[in-house]
C-alpha cells in the first residue's frame, strides 16, 4: 500500500465558476443538497472528469479538480495497492472539500499497459460473496478478479473515509496511516548513534506525540455527502465499494456514477443490492462499448443493476432495461478490436459503413469525458439563461 496526499492552495483560481455559472462554494452546496435517487447531468460531467483523470498522477488530478470547482482548498489522498502476483495494481483518489462536507472517491480503471489489470479483468471465475454484520449472509456470486482487487484496496480506502466522516483532515489521516510503519534500517542506524558513549539521548523520532491527533470517537459526523465514481474496472470497483459501506458512511452515499462499467455479479447479487443502492447507481454507456456487455455468457450469468444511461445527440438519456452480455469472450474480442481498426481507417468509406454490435473504440475514457462534459457545460448554462 502506498498513500500520498496533497492540499490545494485556497487561493488557486478556477474557471469552474464560468462553467457552472455560480461560485465554487455553491458548486459544493449543489452536490451536497442534491437528493439521492435523481441523476444529474452536471454531477455526471464532474464525476466523469474525476473518473478519467484517476488514470493520472495526483498533481494532474488535483489541478483538474480545481478546474471543476472542487479543488480550491481541498485535500486529495491517493491510495495505491500493487500485488502483481495477485493481479492487483490499482489506485484511487479521495477528495475532501475545504469545508469537509463533501467527499468524492474516484477509482482508476484498467490501464492499457498494465498486465496485472488485464489478468485481474480476465479472472472471471465467480466466487461466493458474503457480507458480514453480526452474521454471515449469502449475497450471490461476484466476478472473482474484481472481488480480489477490491479485497486488497478497500481496507485502506475505508480507513480514509472514516477520517473524512468526522471532518478530520484526510491529509493528516494519510500521515498517521504512513506512520504505522517504520524503516527498520533507519531506526537501527539511529539507535546505533544514540548508544555510542557520550551521545545525548533524544526523543525517538516518529512517536505518537509528533503525529496529528485523532478526532474524538464521539465527534459528530461532519461529512454530509459522498460520491463514488470510476471508469471501466474502476466502475466495477465503485459498485463493490458501495456494497461494503456500513452505517453511517452508507447513509452519506449520495450517488455512484460509473462509465463503461462491466457487470460485477449474478442475478442474486443484483437482487440483494438493487434495493440498497440501485436507485442511486447510474451506469453510463457510450455508443456500442463492449465492456459493459462483459463478462460473456460462457463465463456465467452476470447481470447489471442500477439505472442505465446511453449516449445520444441529446447527451445522456435513460434507457429502460440493461444491456445484455455477449455470448463469447472470443467473439467480443474480435469484434471489439475490429471496432478499433474501423475507427482508425476513416479514409475507407466501405469499412465505415459496416455496422458493429459492439466495439472497444467506444470504451475510450475520452469518449465518456467529452459526452459528459458536453452535458455538464450545457446543463451549467441553464441558470445563466434563466
Amino acid at each position: 500500500m502506498r498513500i500520498e496526499a496533497v492540499r490545494v492552495r485556497k487561493d488557486v483560481r478556477s474557471s469552474a465558476s464560468i462553467a457552472f455559472a455560480r461560485p465554487v462554494s455553491e458548486n459544493i452546496d449543489y452536490m451536497v443538497n442534491k437528493p439521492e435517487g435523481a441523476h444529474d447531468d452536471l454531477i455526471a460531467g464532474l464525476l466523469a472528469v474525476a473518473s478519467v483523470y484517476a488514470y493520472s498522477d495526483i498533481y494532474t488530478f488535483a489541478e483538474t479538480m480545481v478546474e471543476t470547482g472542487l479543488g480550491g482548498g481541498a485535500e486529495i489522498v491517493g491510495i495505491a495497492n500493487a500485488i502483481p502476483e495477485m493481479f492487483v495494481d490499482t489506485n484511487a483518489y479521495l477528495i475532501q472539500t475545504a469545508d469537509k462536507r463533501l467527499a468524492v472517491l474516484s477509482i482508476r480503471g484498467t490501464r492499457m499497459t498494465n498486465i496485472s489489470n488485464w489478468f485481474g479483468d480476465a479472472s472471471i471465475a465467480s466466487v461466493m460473496y458474503t457480507t458480514s454484520s453480526f452474521v454471515e449472509t449469502f449475497a450471490g456470486r461476484i466476478h472473482g478478479g474484481f472481488l480480489q482487487i477490491a479485497s486488497v484496496m478497500m481496507p485502506s480506502i475505508y480507513r480514509m473515509l472514516k477520517y473524512a466522516l468526522k471532518g478530520y483532515s484526510i491529509c493528516a489521516g494519510a500521515v498517521r496511516e504512513n506512520a504505522k510503519f517504520q524503516d527498520c534500517v533507519t531506526e537501527a542506524s539511529w539507535r546505533g548513534e544514540m548508544n555510542r558513549p557520550g551521545t545525548e539521548r533524544e526523543e525517538e523520532p516518529g512517536v505518537a506525540g509528533h503525529l496529528p491527533p485523532l478526532p474524538p470517537e464521539n465527534a459528530p459526523n461532519k461529512l454530509e455527502a459522498l460520491y463514488i465514481t470510476g471508469h471501466s474496472l474502476g466502475g466495477a470497483l465503485a459498485v463493490l465499494m458501495a456494497a461494503t459501506l456500513r452505517w453511517p458512511l452508507s447513509e452519506k452515499l449520495r450517488g455512484i456514477y460509473t462509465y463503461g462499467q462491466p457487470m460485477v455479479g449474478d442475478k442474486r447479487t443484483a437482487e440483494r443490492y438493487q434495493p440498497k443502492f440501485g436507485h442511486k447507481l447510474y451506469r453510463h454507456i457510450y455508443g456500442v462499448d463492449v465492456i459493459p456487455r462483459l463478462p460473456p455468457l460462457t463465463m456465467g450469468r452476470f447481470v447489471h443493476f442500477g439505472k442505465e444511461f446511453a449516449s445520444s445527440h441529446r447527451g445522456w438519456v435513460p434507457r429502460s432495461g440493461a444491456v445484455t452480455p455477449v455470448c463469447t469472450g472470443t467473439g467480443a474480442a474480435v469484434l471489439g478490436l475490429f471496432g478499433l481498426l474501423q475507427e482508425q481507417l476513416i479514409g475507407v468509406p466501405s469499412l465505415q459503413r459496416l455496422p458493429l454490435p459492439y466495439s472497444l473504440a467506444d470504451h475510450k475514457p475520452l469518449n465518456y469525458l467529452y459526452m459528459s462534459w458536453a452535458d455538464f457545460v450545457v446543463g451549467a448554462a441553464v441558470p445563466m439563461i434563466g
